[in-house]
């Protein structure tokens, strides 16, 4: 049985169960317990489940699915999308993050000459239908929640590309400038886009202020621009200053 139909098989027990041991999944999927080990690491590494002492559970993840979160808030995400859209010219390379507002942007950049690379099937299928852009799908393991492919196969891929800009959405952005997700496979990811990119905006809607959310990205001090329909908290701001981080208003 190859890696990835193992790391499925796993991942459908722990959600039947809520958590397994190293034992109970070697007998499920009839391979040695030191095999399993590794899987599950290779699995925590890419966020998707948390070990435990001999062996696993599911990570808690609380995002709204794709289809309810571009539902939130259109009017808001549309105005971050056109201001975010003037940071960009043509013939640049972008990455654009999974999620509602990167979505928005998508359909803002549409007619531009641009090389767009995600791991967003929404937005791989928006540019599909635009013969002036160049559209790179990043592998990986398919989320049908998000509408994404996401784990260390994205992450890799990541690796291998460079981009002028890149766009990231997150679940929120704390006080100290701390950027979070509760997606725990989309922080390397998120982590990975940063890496790949010459600049990083982050969109952030309403929402996101004050920050919340389990899992760290980085920090805001390490962004070019913040973009935003809602004003920035004082002490957020300090910090944006200080980092010579811009902040954009829709």
């Amino acid at each position: 049985m190859i890696p990835a139909v193992r790391h499925q098989r796993i991942l459908q027990s722990l959600r039947h169960s809520g958590g397994q041991t190293v034992g109970d999944l070697a007998t499920t999927l009839n391979v040695s317990s030191s095999t399993i080990r590794r899987d599950l690491s290779r699995m925590e590494d890419d966020g998707v489940l948390q070990r435990t002492f001999g062996g696993a559970i599911l990570t808690d993840e609380a995002d709204e699915p794709i289809e309810q979160a571009h539902q939130a808030n259109t009017d808001g995400k549309a105005g971050i999308a056109l201001a975010a859209s003037t940071l960009i010219s043509d013939g640049m390379t972008v990455i654009l993050d999974v999620g509602s507002t990167t979505l928005a942007l998508a359909e803002a950049l549409r007619g531009r000459q641009l090389t767009i690379i995600t791991a967003s099937l929404p937005v791989f299928w928006l540019f599909t239908h635009e013969p002036q852009a160049r559209i790179l799908l990043l592998g990986g393991s398919y989320r049908p929640e998000y509408q994404c492919t996401a784990g260390h196969m994205t992450v890799a891929a990541l690796r291998d590309v460079h981009a002028d800009v890149a766009f990231l959405g997150c679940t929120g952005v704390a006080s100290d400038g701390t950027i979070r997700d509760n997606t725990a496979d989309q922080v390397p990811v998120k982590r990975a886009i940063m890496a790949a990119a010459d600049a990083t905006v982050l969109l952030c809607d309403s929402s996101k202020f004050p920050g919340q959310g389990t899992y760290t990205v980085g920090n805001a001090s390490a962004l070019s621009h913040v973009v935003t329909d809602a004003p920035v908290p004082a002490s957020l701001s300090k910090k944006l200053a200080v980092s010579a981080t811009e902040v954009l208003y829709s």
